[in-house]
Protein backbone atom coordinates (compact mmCIF):
# COMPACT_ATOMS: atom_id res chain seq x y z
CA UNK A 1 0.00 0.00 0.00
CA UNK A 2 3.00 2.55 0.89
CA UNK A 3 4.23 1.75 -2.56
CA UNK A 4 1.13 2.83 -4.16
CA UNK A 5 0.81 6.13 -1.96
CA UNK A 6 4.69 6.80 -3.17
CA UNK A 7 4.05 5.95 -7.06
CA UNK A 8 7.15 3.31 -6.02
CA UNK A 9 6.97 0.49 -7.95
CA UNK A 10 7.15 -2.83 -5.60
CA UNK A 11 10.66 -4.50 -4.98
CA UNK A 12 10.95 -7.51 -7.49
CA UNK A 13 13.16 -10.57 -6.37
CA UNK A 14 16.05 -9.84 -7.65
CA UNK A 15 16.39 -6.13 -6.34
CA UNK A 16 15.43 -7.69 -2.60
CA UNK A 17 18.18 -10.04 -3.33
CA UNK A 18 20.56 -6.89 -3.67
CA UNK A 19 19.32 -4.98 -0.57
CA UNK A 20 19.36 -7.73 1.62
CA UNK A 21 23.46 -8.46 1.49
CA UNK A 22 24.75 -5.11 1.23
CA UNK A 23 22.53 -4.32 4.35
CA UNK A 24 23.34 -7.17 5.96
CA UNK A 25 27.01 -5.93 5.78
CA UNK A 26 27.05 -2.42 7.00
CA UNK A 27 23.61 -3.00 9.53
CA UNK A 28 24.36 -5.99 12.36
CA UNK A 29 22.48 -9.63 11.83
CA UNK A 30 20.34 -8.90 15.18
CA UNK A 31 19.46 -5.08 13.91
CA UNK A 32 18.86 -7.15 10.46
CA UNK A 33 16.31 -9.70 11.48
CA UNK A 34 14.38 -7.66 14.35
CA UNK A 35 13.03 -5.12 11.51
CA UNK A 36 13.16 -7.04 7.95
CA UNK A 37 10.35 -9.13 6.19
CA UNK A 38 8.67 -9.38 3.08
CA UNK A 39 5.68 -11.53 1.79
CA UNK A 40 5.08 -13.65 -1.13
CA UNK A 41 2.36 -15.41 -3.03
CA UNK A 42 5.30 -18.08 -4.30
CA UNK A 43 3.65 -18.07 -7.86
CA UNK A 44 6.89 -17.73 -10.08
CA UNK A 45 9.20 -20.20 -9.86
CA UNK A 46 12.07 -19.49 -7.61
CA UNK A 47 16.10 -20.75 -8.48
CA UNK A 48 17.78 -22.73 -5.77
CA UNK A 49 20.10 -20.26 -5.76
CA UNK A 50 17.33 -17.44 -5.32
CA UNK A 51 15.84 -20.17 -2.36
CA UNK A 52 19.77 -20.47 -0.70
CA UNK A 53 19.93 -16.53 -0.70
CA UNK A 54 16.71 -16.30 1.42
CA UNK A 55 17.76 -18.48 3.78
CA UNK A 56 21.07 -16.74 4.23
CA UNK A 57 20.13 -13.41 4.14
CA UNK A 58 18.95 -12.67 7.67
CA UNK A 59 15.99 -11.15 7.47
CA UNK A 60 13.21 -12.05 10.44
CA UNK A 61 10.71 -13.72 8.23
CA UNK A 62 8.82 -14.53 5.61
CA UNK A 63 5.35 -14.06 5.30
CA UNK A 64 3.36 -16.80 2.90
CA UNK A 65 0.05 -15.91 1.30
CA UNK A 66 -1.73 -18.58 1.55
CA UNK A 67 -5.32 -18.42 -0.46
CA UNK A 68 -5.81 -22.01 -1.33
CA UNK A 69 -4.64 -25.87 -2.04
CA UNK A 70 -7.59 -26.87 -3.78
CA UNK A 71 -5.99 -27.14 -7.65
CA UNK A 72 -9.25 -25.76 -9.38
CA UNK A 73 -9.81 -22.80 -7.14
CA UNK A 74 -5.78 -21.57 -7.20
CA UNK A 75 -5.63 -19.87 -10.39
CA UNK A 76 -9.05 -18.12 -9.86
CA UNK A 77 -8.27 -15.99 -6.30
CA UNK A 78 -4.95 -15.87 -7.40
CA UNK A 79 -5.00 -14.59 -11.06
CA UNK A 80 -3.10 -17.31 -13.24
CA UNK A 81 -1.32 -18.78 -9.82
CA UNK A 82 -0.63 -22.32 -10.33
CA UNK A 83 -0.69 -24.32 -7.28
CA UNK A 84 2.30 -26.65 -8.10
CA UNK A 85 4.69 -23.98 -8.73
CA UNK A 86 3.42 -22.35 -5.19
CA UNK A 87 3.70 -25.90 -4.00
CA UNK A 88 7.47 -26.69 -5.67
CA UNK A 89 8.39 -23.21 -3.91
CA UNK A 90 7.02 -23.77 -0.58
CA UNK A 91 8.72 -27.20 -0.08
CA UNK A 92 12.06 -26.32 -1.77
CA UNK A 93 11.90 -23.20 0.84
CA UNK A 94 11.04 -25.47 4.01
CA UNK A 95 13.95 -27.34 3.10
CA UNK A 96 16.51 -24.77 2.53
CA UNK A 97 15.12 -23.01 5.77
CA UNK A 98 15.53 -26.01 7.95
CA UNK A 99 19.03 -26.93 6.80
CA UNK A 100 20.11 -23.03 6.94
CA UNK A 101 21.52 -22.09 10.45
CA UNK A 102 19.41 -18.37 11.57
CA UNK A 103 17.16 -18.90 8.29
CA UNK A 104 14.11 -16.95 8.56
CA UNK A 105 10.74 -17.85 9.77
CA UNK A 106 8.25 -19.01 7.57
CA UNK A 107 4.90 -17.52 8.43
CA UNK A 108 1.64 -18.01 6.42
CA UNK A 109 -0.81 -15.60 5.56
CA UNK A 110 -4.10 -16.76 4.42
CA UNK A 111 -8.01 -15.18 4.48
CA UNK A 112 -11.14 -17.68 5.22
CA UNK A 113 -14.02 -16.71 2.64
CA UNK A 114 -16.55 -18.64 0.88
CA UNK A 115 -14.88 -19.66 -2.03
CA UNK A 116 -11.23 -20.87 -0.28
Amino acid sequence: MLATLWKVPPVTRVQLSLIILPARQSISWEDLRVKVFFTSNLCKPLKDHEILRLAKSGIHHLNVSMDTLQEELFPVLRKGGKLKIFRENLDKLVAAFKETPNAPELRYITMAYKSN
